[in-house]
């Protein structure tokens, strides 16, 4: 078991008719039915980055994707992963550094793969959460890690893919992005040898070349490290602003149907605004314009 003795967060259920239903996740081609988590689902309400990539990882490759998440996280941003080793790990633990960390899990949330893990499904629990499609008790079987990355890319409005080889399952979880509408990065590495085979084939098909923190930020047009408060007038006709009214809360739902702007863009421009002072969020998750004068 993940928490062997109390007291410990409880395993809790969310189905689509709930208020606290992540609603990117709801945008997919094949969406869960339900979600079972175990730890503080507020880290599901700020923008959340995927960073994925393989197990067998160079050294530089694991500082650059430890690296990355730190800052990502530093940001406001949540760090999505799969808690596998390489990757997945180094971006939890910089995310743990500097912010909060969500981890998707191929079986039960109480069942940590690989057990080894089990200190760091710890650490999540304390910083954000444990969530998977399958009940407790359910031991993670092959297939179930595709279902899983489909989950970390639809809980994200991008993923980064640090080193990944062409037989990756990084590169499952960028395409499933790819079709959720969602932006996919991809960390430079050489060309030669396999490892970033999977990355330069990623890069061949549009996916964005990253380096740092702040590349990621720019191109999902996110506030950067030391940002400071807008103080003079609002930004002139931002759509996802315009889809406000002063002091009403909206779901994220009808910001996008009166912006025309994609569900993760909206996210995106909507974190921007409430670091920015404009935008606040409320109880279920709801936006509200905030009446400022200037």
């Amino acid at each position: 078991m993940l928490v062997p003795n109390a007291p410990a967060p409880s395993v809790c259920v969310s189905t689509w008719s709930r208020d606290d239903w992540p609603v990117l996740l709801s945008r997919i081609v094949d969406p869960p039915d339900e979600l079972w988590t175990l730890g503080a689902r507020e880290a599901a309400l700020a923008p959340c980055i995927a960073i994925v990539g393989c197990r067998r990882a160079t050294p530089l490759a694991l500082r650059c994707a430890h690296d990355l998440a730190r800052d990502l996280a530093g940001s406001g941003i949540t760090i999505v992963s799969g808690l596998a080793f390489g990757i997945d790990a180094a971006a939890h633990g910089g995310a743990l550094e500097s912010g909060r960390t969500i981890a998707v899990l191929a079986g039960g949330v109480d069942r940590v793969y690989p057990a080894s893990h089990d200190w760091l499904g710890r650490a999540v629990v304390e910083r954000g959460f444990l969530v998977s499609e399958f009940p407790p008790g359910t031991a993670p079987r092959k297939h179930h890690f595709p279902r899983r990355n489909r989950i970390i890319a639809g809980l994200s409005i991008g993923v980064v893919v640090v080193e990944a080889p062409e037989t990756s399952g990084a590169l499952i979880t960028a395409r499933c992005a790819l079709d959720a509408g969602r932006e996919v990065f991809v960390v430079p590495g050489p060309a030669a040898g396999s490892r970033n085979r999977g990355g330069h084939l990623l890069a061949n098909d549009g996916a964005r070349l990253v380096e740092h923190a702040d590349d990621v930020l720019a191109a999902l047009n996110l506030v950067a490290p030391g940002r400071t408060v807008a103080a003079g007038p609002p930004p002139p006709d931002d759509p996802a602003l315009r889809a406000l009214v002063p002091g009403e809360p909206a779901e994220l739902d009808d910001i996008v149907a009166r912006s025309g702007l994609p569900a993760p863009a909206a996210l995106a421009r909507l974190a921007t605004l409430e670091l920015d002072g404009w935008v606040a969020r409320g109880p279920g998750g709801r936006f509200v314009r905030v009446a400022r004068k200037w």
